[in-house]
Order: C-alpha cells, then structure tokens, then sequence
C-alpha cells in the first residue's frame, strides 16, 4: 500500500510539471524575451487575470494580448518576430474581465482639476459637482451594432453635509422623462442604476441636476461644504466586447472616455528600453491628441487597474504596429520597432476630435458680445456663485497706460434676497464693480455700463468672472428651497477692448508659447539621466506651440535639484545656493557637495563677535574659493539701500529686488529661468524633490496660456500658482512706430516709467531751448542786453 501511494504521488508531481506542455489552450501572444516564463496551469485562476513573473530577477514580463483582426502599419514585409510568435487561436479561453467592454460617462467640456463651484475633476477619473444646485452635460458613445441596455449605470457618493431626505439628483437620457434619484449613498461610492429610456446608438446626452442642501447650514460656506461625486470610470454601460472591435472607431471611443476624465495614457516600456524612441513615441502621441492627453511611461512589470487604452512599446526585429484586445480589458496599441524606427501610426493614430482646452479669441477695438465668447446666459442659483468667461488677447497685445475698456452688462436678479448680497465683477480677478443685490430685486435691470482700466487686461488668456455672494438669513439654519434664479447675466453683454500697438514686456511668454515636443532636452552632465529623459517624453506629449508653429530655435533643459550647477549664472547675481533653499526642504536638502555638483565648498570664516556662529560652515555655492565674511554694512548704508530699492520700484514696473533677494522669501516646486537675455530661447526647469513630473507639465502649460509669464524667472508653489520675478527692462516695440500708434506707445513708456519719462521730456525741453536761446544771443543788438 505504502509504494502505491508513493506511485501516486510520483505521477501527480510528473503530472504537474508536464500538463503544460501539453495544454491546447492559448499561450501569451506577446513575449519580451526568449525564454517564457513559468505558466499556471490552464484551470488557474491567474492564467486569466494578471501576469505570471519568472523566478529570475532578470525575467522579462508577458502579456497576454489575445489576436484579433486590425490595420496594421508595416515597413518591413519580414515575417513576425521569433520573440512575439503568432499562434493559432484555436478553442481560445477569453479572460472574464475581458468578455465585457465599459463604455464610461464623458463630459462634454474640459473640466478644471481644481474644486470649484459645479463641475470640476479633482482627481482623475472622479467628477465633483459642488454647491446646493449644480448640473453638467455628459456624453455616451454606443457603437451602431451594439443592444440597447436597459439601464445606464452611475457610481455615486456625496458629502456627509447634504441633507438626504431633500437631496435628489435628476437623470435625463436624450429627450426622456427624467428619472429623479436620491442622494442617500453617504459611506462611499455605490452603484444604482437608470432605466435607458431614449437611449440610442451613437451619441447620447446624459443630463444631469442636483439638488443637495446642506443639513444644517445656510450660506457662501454652506454652498461649498455639500458635493456629490460621479465615479465616471465606472458609470456608463457595459457592452458585449466582441462588438468594440479593435479598429479606429474603438480607439476612438476609448482615447475619448481617457481624455475627458482627465486620466493619463499608460506607455508601457522595458526597463532598458532606448530614451530617443520614446521621445519619437511621445510626439507621434502629441500630433494625435494635440497634447491634451498626458502620458505615462510604466514598467511592464507595474499592474495598475484596466484602461480604456494603453500602448505597449516593444523592441523587435520589424517596424509594425496593430491594435489588439487587452486581456484585462480596453485596448492596446502595440508599436513595434526595429533598431530605433517606429512604423507610421496615421491610419491608427489619427488626429482624435478632442474637447478644445483653448478659449475665444476677442478683437480689440470691436465690441463682442458673451455669445461670441460661447457664453449661454449665465444663471446663479447657489448661495456662492463665480462663472468665468475666459477670452484670448493677441500676445502682444500691451496697454499699461490709463486706457478705459467697457462692459456693458444686462442682468437681473432675484427679489427678497437676504442683506448683504452683492455681485463682483472682475477682470482677471481684480474687482471693477461691486453691485447689491438686496434690493429693486424681481426684475431685469436697466444696462449697466462698465468703465474700468485696460492695463487689468494683458495679452494671451484672460478672464471676466461673475461672483455672487448671498449670505443665509439666518446662517445657522437649513436654506428654504428656492424655485427662482438668483442672478441672470444675459449673454447680449457686451465687451471693448481698445487696440494697442504690438509691444511686449520682455519676458519668457514668447518662448513659452513656441514651446513643442522637440523643445525639451536633457543636458549633458544630469546625474539621473534615464529618469530625466522619460520625464522629457512625458512633457513631449503634452508640449503644443501655441503659437502654431515649432520655435526651433527655443529649447527648454529638464534638470533635477541636484543638477543646477548646470545653469549658466553668470548674468545673473545668483548662487545654486539660493536655488536651494527655494526648491529644497530643510529635512531634505543634500550635503552641500551634492547641491554643488563637482564644485568644491566654501569656507566661511568669521573673525567678528557681533554675530556667533560656526567658525567653519560649509555650504553650497558655486564658488570654490575661500570667502572671507566681511563685518555688516553700516545703518546708513541699509538705509541707503533700502531707499534706492524703493526707488527704483515706485520708478519703474518689475521686481525691483535682484532675483537673489527675491527668491530668499519663496519655496516652491518648481523653478523656470532665462539665464541671459541674449539667449532668449534657452530656458531652464529645476523639477524639485516634491513635485511630479505631471504637475510640472500642467504648471508650465498653465502658466504658458495665462499669458503671465512677463518676467524672466518664476516659481511654481505647492499650491500649483506660479510667481514671477520681472527685471526692470522697458517694453520692446514689435511693429514700426507709425503717426497712428505713436501715442500709444508713449503711453506704454511713460506708464512703464513715468519718472524716466518726465525727465525724458524735461530734458528734450531743455534742449528744444537752446537754439532759442543762441538765436537770441547771436541776433541781439551791440551793446544791448
């Protein structure tokens, strides 16, 4: 009995470690290696949902990518790889995750990440609508061939803050009945579901509004302390996947639903794999999605939840590119190349109909209404109310003199409102009227003209903001539900913004705005040159010139905290010191021969008992030689120096302070530079230790639309606002001075400086008195004075 059951074990043990020889089912498709790594057994369960990892520490990553039928892109006829072996499919075994296909809610335009009044996207994937009334349009593509489900799915969550016998959002499909549900999932997300009614194949319009009181509160706060959050990765309908075929439309579809709920494009590479292809990678990724995509290289090896779309970048003998089904579900885009070429991705990859990131343009000196701008009528219905209307200014668009612009507003609002609600005005955030709203209520308001200064406005996007404040009465107690509109600003406003001379501060807007995907370089010299040279790829993808055209010319250098003994600082009175203490964190900062790069310290030597210290302290600079500390200036001196400081301030427009002193009272994240004015189109990004590659591209891309950039530094803060410091340099005239435009650029000198500006003109009087004076002396009679 005892060898029988020895035999049995034997052939069990022998069982198990040939089954798989002999297994019919589908082996991986795809295999980064020559060796495959070990497989489970077909009736396992990870043989359908993850990646099985060799033993070895050098194994090479498998995925499971099962074959189906889609233009490929080929400049080689050479059969397929040995290292990606094409098998017959045979009785293949679908994975479960991938039987089904989700087709996500998407909406329909860009959403801020910041938490905002309404809609905003403060993290990706998860749309916040906030205050006691909100609504949003979302957009639901279903494929000609697809069923009809019988009902549309939505992950929901609200606040603890929203009262749930009174709280209710309303579902409305197309032109359907609406169907109205309760905002009672308070613990976290859960999933109801929507009877489809009106819904068709193509695209539908999911509407939605909310009514969410707070429970206990009234008023502005009130408004921002209820919300309800819409999982959108998980809200839509699921699909049979045999019908989201891997060709164009589906890749459309699924690089849509990524887009708009602002989550990034996974590339995923080898860990060896060559940083110029996935530079060429990058920008053919760019060209497609006009940078509104931002990608994401990852490890093979990294497993992260399924996407709708993802690429997989391999090395191989053949240049060849294909869509496949993934086998967790979505796409992916399979790009293979031969010794650094990519094949062509235009028939896979073409240019994808993206919601615009972009605002209206506005002609100065024609009055343009808030219909022109792609304004509807606005209406405020919660107690804090702030509508932006942004518009675009050409960039060299420059009035710093006392020149008026005008709005001419029509609006009314509601009546019995409680005391104290007004209604701000802005431009650019700068309040220009302040109107009540607590009285002669009930009623459309006669025209209001609206006179405020132009030098608010400045070229590149701007924005005019409605906020409206309505304080609860009493404040400590549930709002009485309100059928009427608060506030209606009627789109028949309209806007005049006078012409200007094509003039510019001198800054680094201009180069900013010609930035693309072959601006960004790594230098030579960067201690971690592979993790900068991805981060580059990343920026590459999202990097579109403003301006339309590729600035050859401008290059921006991607160095690290511990390389900014790189930059150039000769032009400036500034030490990789001072970069330092901005960037790093004091429980961060590295020795000071890290900061330094190969520079060897200083020594501080200090011979004075006015100001006790180290005798030896060493820090970073740039300089390696030996510094003797000099005692402190004199009282009068600081005195001295203060008053020029506050003189040249009040004397001309820029910082003032020596970008030294001015970076001695930030820290931040990020740091942009122009080193040498004579060198316009070189610029420098310092990416601190706390900042991810992602906030430094939607900083810069931010900071390049805000037409803000008037300076030649700037600093990017943990709140994701930049900072900029402006020498004091004068304007720079981009046209030939005309008769027509000669006072305007008067105006803009004698603004820039208006005390060098009435010397200036004193001076040219006292000069124009000269030959007066001589025509006098020369012509007057002998003898007489």
């Amino acid at each position: 009995m005892r060898r029988q059951r020895c035999f049995v074990a034997l052939l069990a043990i022998a069982l198990g470690i040939f089954a798989p020889a002999f297994a019919q089912d589908e082996q991986p498709l795809i295999r980064l290696g020559t060796e495959p790594a070990a497989q489970a057994p077909p009736d396992s369960p990870e043989t359908d949902t993850e990646t099985t990892l060799s033993a070895d520490a050098d194994a090479v990553p498998q995925i499971q990518l099962p074959r189906v039928p889609s233009t490929a892109s080929e400049t080689s006829d050479a059969p397929a790889s040995p290292t990606i072996p094409e098998r017959d499919r045979g009785e293949e075994v679908v994975p479960a995750a991938a039987q089904e296909w989700f087709l996500p809610l998407v909406p329909v335009a860009s959403l801020p990440a910041r938490v905002q009044m309404g809609a905003s996207l403060p993290a990706p994937g998860v749309l916040r609508l906030t205050g006691e009334i909100a609504s949003i349009d979302l957009r639901l593509d279903l494929p000609p061939e697809v069923a009809i489900p019988a009902e549309v799915l939505l992950k929901l969550r609200s606040t603890i803050n929203v009262l749930p016998d009174v709280a209710a959002m309303t579902v409305t499909i197309n032109d359907a009945s609406p169907v109205v549900l309760p905002l009672d999932h308070l613990s976290g997300f859960e999933t109801v579901g929507v009877p489809a009614t009106g819904l068709t194949a193509g695209t539908n319009r999911i509407s939605i509004e909310l009514r969410q009181p707070h429970r206990i509160y009234c008023g502005p706060e009130a408004s921002f302390g209820v919300w309800t959050e819409i999982h959108l990765t998980e809200s839509g309908v699921p699909v049979d996947a045999a019908i989201m075929a891997a060709d164009a439309a589906g890749l459309a579809l699924a690089l849509r639903a990524q887009a708009a709920t602002g989550r990034t494009l996974p590339i995923l590479v080898a860990e060896n794999e060559d940083a110029a292809v996935q530079r060429k990678l990058a920008e053919m990724v760019n060209r497609a999605m006009s940078g509104q995509v931002p990608v994401e290289f990852r490890s093979f090896y990294e497993l992260g939840p399924p996407l709708p779309l993802s690429i997989a970048l391999i090395a191989s003998d053949r240049s060849h590119a294909e869509l496949r089904e993934g086998a967790a579900g979505g796409l992916v885009l399979q790009v293979e190349h031969s010794a650094g070429e990519l094949p062509s991705l235009d028939e896979l990859l073409p240019p994808m109909s993206l919601p615009p990131n972009t605002a209206p343009a506005l002609t100065p000196g024609a009055t343009t209404n808030l219909a022109e701008l792609g304004q509807a009528d606005i209406i405020g219905r919660t107690r804090y109310f702030r509508h932006e209307v942004p518009f675009d200014l050409p960039l060299d668009w420059l009035l710093l003199s006392n020149q008026k612009a005008r709005l001419d507003l029509r609006y009314g609002f509601a009546d019995s409102l409680p005391e104290g609600a007004t209604l701000l005005v802005k431009i650019n955030d700068q309040t220009i009227r302040l109107l009540p709203l607590d009285r002669d209520g009930g009623q459309m308001q006669a025209p209001l003209d609206i006179i405020f200064a132009a030098n608010l406005l400045h070229g590149g996007r701007n924005s005019l903001v409605f906020e409206m404040v309505v304080p609860g009465n009493p404040p400590d107690a549930i709002c009485l539900p309100r059928r009427a509109d608060m506030l209606v600003v009627t789109n028949d406003s309209t806007l005049t913004v006078p012409p200007a001379p094509a003039m510019t501060l001198a800054g680094i807007a201009t180069p900013l705005s010609h930035l693309g995907p072959g601006s960004v370089m790594v230098p030579e010299g960067v201690r971690d040159p592979a993790t900068l040279e991805r981060a580059a790829a990343e920026f590459a993808a999202r990097l579109t010139p403003r301006s339309g055209e590729d600035g050859g010319s401008v290059r921006l250098n991607l160095i690290g905290v511990g390389d900014m003994s790189l930059i150039p600082l000769d032009h400036l009175e500034l030490s990789v010191r001072d970069l330092q203490e901005a960037l790093v964190e004091v429980g961060q900062r590295p020795l000071a021969s890290a900061a330094a790069g190969s520079a060897a310290p200083v020594r501080r030597y200090q011979f004075t008992e006015e100001s006790p210290g180290p005798a030896d302290q060493l820090v970073s600079d740039s300089d390696s030689r030996d510094v003797i500390e000099r005692p402190q200036r004199s009282e009068f001196k600081d005195w001295l120096a203060g008053k020029l400081d506050g003189l040249t301030s009040a004397t001309f427009i820029g910082s003032g302070d020596s970008l030294s002193a001015w970076l001695a009272a930030k820290q931040g994240r990020a740091f942009l530079l122009r080193p040498d004015g004579q060198e316009p189109g070189e610029l420098w990004l310092v990416l601190g230790s706390q900042v991810s590659v992602d906030a430094a591209v939607q900083g810069l891309v931010g900071l390049r639309d805000s037409g803000l950039a008037k300076g030649e530094a700037a600093m990017l803060s943990a709140e994701g606002t930049w900072e900029i410091w402006s020498p004091v340099r004068p304007p720079e005239l981009r046209e030939p001075l005309r008769l027509s435009n000669l006072r305007a650029v008067l105006g803009n000198y004698a603004s820039w400086s208006p005390l060098l500006f009435t010397v200036t003109i004193l001076g040219l009087a006292l000069l124009s008195a000269i030959p007066a004076l001589l025509f006098i002396l020369f012509t007057r009679r002998r003898g007489q004075l």
